[in-house]
Order: structure tokens, then sequence, then C-alpha cells
């Protein structure tokens, strides 16, 4: 049954369906709070000045991994600043209401089927063109030979692929140029979304994870989160907007070739505040556009962007009213439990681990008396933690499996020291224990499957920390749910896309499961709690196994972007679940993730007086209140979820 007010949102699970309805002004109201957070954007629908627009992960104060003690200030490294917020997470978990504390699925898992279904409703009704391709939804079915032998999942957005820049080939401007196309797309899809009703408003902002539309840029391209569109409705609306792009992309060609390339593009490239509040100039102008001439056509805009001189455009955006509902059919599946699998709980470690706020479990919530952020909420989940904070200890399958989750300050940070943590625990497994006389302890062994960009990128970085030495680490690192720009082999001519494998014949995986594996690291981010389940419970078998039952063995790494999750841009932070024998976690957080904190670290790396390794890598008090509250609210995933889906 469809349940809501227009300043409410309602969801209800009946069977394996899931029932949407909100209100306009509901969406509205997330936008408003949402565009003062961690994640900034510029709103037009509610215009306020944006002091800063750039993307928290930054190069002050920077990160560090132990192996060298030293700091890398580069924003890719994962550091970022805490941020004072606390007034932000509340407002937004009052706004989804606790009517939702009983849900059977947490609303990331919601959020990630409904963009899946948009995605794939959007390239079955667009026809594609010659300027760029669509991907994203479910998996391509990409040629045989390019999938490894476990499951792989949908990609939650869409992304517009191209090769090189949208109008040249001049590589010092392909972001520039695919900022511009953002633009455009964003400004019409917000015309065509208000004219049904169907939204507010497309709005740029840097990561992804929100309730509402947001577009950002990718190598050779852009991306759209759909947050909550209808899956039908939606995509209709998504694939006019495709086909506009698709001439503006025509016309701007023609431009550069008499004229060359606008001055504005140029601004726009790079991830500071200047570039982006540049993107948000040009899109004031486009909106006043589409709003003034609905009908104009991509010469219009094309014409716009060439003699744009980089001013902002007094654009505000009529409120908009209205109701949105919608049905995902079969959004999950009704898993039977294996017989004979038990589960209970073990706890592991009993001094405090130091990553969650000086919580023995970081799911657990504090003993102590509330913190100021969460004392008014205290009586709404009074009836809800009595029944669930047995749940959040660390959760153990027959005894032979603990899982225990740390937050860290971005998903970027929680992925570098799994992958490098990951490297250093499976060398140091079959070298320090009584796994050194194995085959494996005199050899190594990494594969890497689709791993998110950055990380490629810097994969070669951490590698050379251990690579002197490189017997021992046995490991395997993938994306369960990768973006398509990651898989290899993607489609790379425009227009074109991957070849269906042969109806007759079986796929063939190009990358076989090793056993005996020290490591295990993936990329959850874009997974439903059942998916991580169906992994962790796979991948068991895949782990070295000590010759005792009292000596560690292999583990699995399962890394989230938070910031990827609903509401995620509001409380930007990475979590990494360290799952394997309980022997094997306590092991692992003792030979590398305590050291990470330590004091002797903070004197190595020589901080200033206010600083120490601790406050550089985990949630400050005030932010793991706020994390507790969103995980209390059902926002995201807590490890409680794992146990329905064994």
């Amino acid at each position: 049954m469809y349940v809501a007010q227009k300043k409410d949102i309602s969801i209800n699970i009946e069977g394996n369906s899931i029932a949407i309805c909100y209100g306009l002004e509901w969406l509205h109201s997330v936008m408003t709070l949402s565009a003062k957070s961690m994640v900034p954007f510029k709103f037009f629908t509610e215009p306020a000045k944006v002091e800063n627009r750039s993307y928290p992960r930054s190069d002050n104060p920077g990160f560090f991994l132990f192996k060298d003690a030293q700091l890398n200030t580069a924003s890719a490294a994962g550091g970022r600043q805490h941020v004072d917020f606390a007034h932000q997470v509340p407002q937004l978990c009052d706004l989804f209401g606790v009517k939702h504390l009983d849900l059977k699925i947490p609303i990331s898992d919601i959020a990630i089927v409904s963009k899946r279904a948009v995605c794939e409703e959007t390239i079955r009704v667009f026809k594609g063109c010659k300027q760029f391709n669509v991907l994203g939804g479910k998996p391509y079915p990409f040629e045989d030979k390019l999938y490894p032998e476990w499951p792989v999942y949908g990609y939650p957005l869409l992304c517009i692929v191209g090769v090189g820049g949208a109008f040249t080939n001049e590589k010092a401007n392909t972001q520039g140029e695919w900022r511009v196309v953002q633009c455009v797309f964003g400004a019409v899809l917000t015309r065509l979304l208000r004219e049904r009703y169907l939204g507010i408003e497309v709005v740029s902002r840097e990561g992804f994870g929100s309730v509402f539309p947001t577009l950002a840029d990718i190598p050779d391209g852009i991306r759209l989160d759909p947050g909550l569109l209808p899956p039908q409705e939606g995509a209709i609306a998504i694939a006019e907007a495709l086909g506009f792009i698709n001439g503006f992309i025509l016309e701007m060609k023609d431009i550069v070739k008499k004229a060359g390339l606008p001055k504005c593009v140029a601004k726009m490239n790079g991830y500071d505040s200047g570039p982006l509040m540049a993107v948000d100039f040009l899109m004031s102008e486009l909106h006043s556009l589409a709003q003034s001439k609905p009908k104009a056509g991509p010469d219009a805009y094309a014409e716009i962007v060439a003699r744009f001189t980089g001013k902002e455009n007094e654009c505000k955006l009529e409120y908009l009213d209205g109701e949105i509902k919608y049905l995902l059919k079969d959004a999950f599946p009704l898993i039977k439990k294996p017989k004979g699998l038990k589960l209970k709980r073990r706890a592991v470690l009993k001094e405090d681990s130091g990553y969650g706020s000086e919580s023995d479990y970081e799911d657990e919530p504090e003993q102590s008396q509330s913190s100021q952020l969460t004392q008014k909420h205290d009586i709404a989940l009074e009836k809800f933690k009595s029944k669930t904070d047995k749940d959040e200890k660390e959760l153990s399958v027959s005894g032979a499996l603990a899982i225990k989750k740390i937050s860290v300050l971005t998903g970027m940070a929680a992925l570098r020291m799994a992958t490098l943590y990951g490297m250093m625990y499976s060398k140091w497994l079959f070298t320090q224990t009584d796994l050194k006389t194995t085959e494996e302890a005199k050899t190594s062994s990494i594969k890497t499957w689709a791993p998110y960009f950055e990380l490629e990128h810097d994969f070669e970085n951490l590698w050379k920390k251990v690579e002197s030495n490189p017997q021992g680490i046995q490991v395997l690192l993938f994306d369960g749910a990768p973006n398509p720009i990651n898989i290899p082999g993607h489609a790379t001519e425009t227009g074109s896309q991957p070849k269906k494998p042969s109806k007759t014949s079986k796929q063939k995986a190009v990358l076989n499961t090793p056993n005996n594996l020290g490591a295990i690291i993936i990329d959850t981010t874009n997974l439903a709690s059942w998916e991580k389940a169906q992994y962790l419970f796979m991948f068991q078998k895949f782990l070295v196994q000590s010759k005792s039952p009292k000596q560690p063995g292999g583990v699995i790494l399962m890394i989230d972007s938070a910031s990827k999750h609903p509401t995620g841009g509001d409380l930007v932070h990475g979590v990494m679940r360290v799952c394997g024998h309980p022997n094997s976690v306590e092991a692992f957080f003792k030979q590398f993730l305590f050291p990470h904190l330590s004091s002797k670290m903070t004197e190595k790396l020589n901080l200033k007086e206010e600083q120490n390794t601790k406050t550089m890598t985990v949630l400050s008090e005030d932010e793991t209140e706020a994390r507790r509250m969103m995980k209390n609210y059902r926002l995201v995933m807590r490890n409680a979820d794992f146990w329905q889906w064994f």
C-alpha cells in the first residue's frame, strides 16, 4: 500500500516487492539540507551561496600507511578534515522517520535496487547514438573471456562514456568538455522531469549516493545517479535527454571547427572549488534557457556555451509540488537458509579497537550517556535499540566466521588500507605462522579484476611497499559491482556495444578463483546486503586454513565507500569489514590495524601537536554518533543484516 504525505516518504515491503511513495515537498527538504552538507552543491530551486564546492577528500592533512611512515598529501590518498555538521544528520534522519526502523532490508539496499532498475530501463528504451555509449544497471554481456568465474552485479548508476574529449581530441580539456555536456544534460533533464512532475532538479555533486538525481564527471564521460526516480517514467525522460546531448555534441563539434574551443571549457578542469563553481555558473545559464524556452534545440545550447563568459546567472527555479509512487517487483531474493547452519555471537577482541569512538564494537551503541547529537533521538529509538543491540556485536557463523567492522574517514582510505594491509597480512601469514612450510609461502600471486580506477592507478605504489620480497602474498582484489569503465574490454568505440557471448557456449572465465588465499579484498560499495552475504558465504572456501584450529588463516576484507549510500554525501566515510575465522580477524587487527593507530606511528610521522594517527584515520566522536544514527534509522546496512541471508 502506498501511504505518504507531501512532507513524507513511505517504504513498504510485501514479500520481495517494494512500494515507494514520497512527496516532492519531502524531496525538496532533503535537498535543502544536503546542499549544505559535507559534499555541498548548488541547488537552484533553493538558491544559496555555496562557499566551497570542493570534495572533502583533500591534501590536508593527508593520509598515511604505516609501512613507510610517510604522509601522502595527494587528494587520492584518502585523507580529509573533520567537519562540524552535527545538526545535519539528525535532521535528515527525522525526514526519513522512525516508521522505517523495522524494515527488513536497509534503505541503502532499496536505493541500489531502484537505481539499477532505472538504468536498465533507460538502456532498454534508448536506441543508442554515435557520440557516446550508455552503460550501467545490469552487468553488460561482455565476451566470455572478460568475466571472472564468480557472480558480478550491476552498477547502480548510468555512465555516458565517450572516447577522449566530447568535442576534440585535446587531452588537456577532456574533463572540461564533458562537464559542459554534464551541464546541458542536467538542465535538459531537469526540464523534462519537472514537466512530468517526477522530480525537482538534477544537481552537479561530486561523488554519488543520493535520493535525488545527481551528475558528476568520470574519465571520458559523465555519470548519472538517478536517485529514487520511478524506473519507467524516469527512464523515458533520461532517454530523451540523452538524445538531446547527442545533438548538442554534434553542434559543438561544428563550432569548434569554425572558432576553436570556447574559453569557458578550460575553466572547468580540476576538482577544487573554482572549476566546480564554474560548472554551477554554466548550469545557471542553461537552466534559464531550459525554463524560458523549453523548445530550444541543441543549437541554442551550443550558442550559449560558445559565448559564455563565466558569470553566474541569477537563476531560480520555481517551487514544485507533487507525489511519486512506484513499485519494485521481485526486488530481492527470498533465500532459504542452508540446512545445519546456525548463527551465534562470539566476542574476539577484548580491548578497544580504536576504530569505533571508544566502543569495543563499532556497531554497538555507547553504554555511556548519549552525546548532545543523539540525545533527542533516544526516546524514538529506545524500542528499536532494545531489540537489536545484541545483533550489532561481532557476528559468528557456527564459531567459524567472525565479522568485525571499522569506520575510517573516507572510502579511499579504507580501500588503500585493505589493499596494502591485505597484502602484508598474507605475507605475514605465510612467513610467520605454521603456514610457512606450504607451497604458497614460496611464491606470490596477486590477481585483480575491475578495481576502482583511482586504486588501479595507485596499486603500483602500494605494491612497491612489499615487492622487495613478495613471497607469500596470495591475494585476490576485485569490485563486486564495478563501474563499467573499469571492466577490461568495455566498449571503446562510440556507438558500439560489447559483444554478446554465444548462446550455445558456456561462459568461460578469464579469472578463475585461486585457492589458499591469504586475503580477498572486495569493493562492496554498490552491493546489496544479500549480495555481500553471498560473497561472504562463497569465498570462505578459497581462504587458506591453518593446520591448527588455534592459528589464524586467510581473511576477507569487504570495503564500502559510505559516501555512496543514501544521504551518504552528508557523512563521508569508509567502512571495512574484516571477515574470517575469529583467530584470523584478531590477528589482522593486532598485526596491522592496531599499529596503524599507535603512538609510535604518530612519533614517526612527526605530526603537529593537535594531530595524531587516530584523528587522521577514524571518525570523530560526533561523526561516529551520526553514523550510528544513520544505521539505526535503517539508512545504511548494519552487520546484523547478514543474518537473514545465511
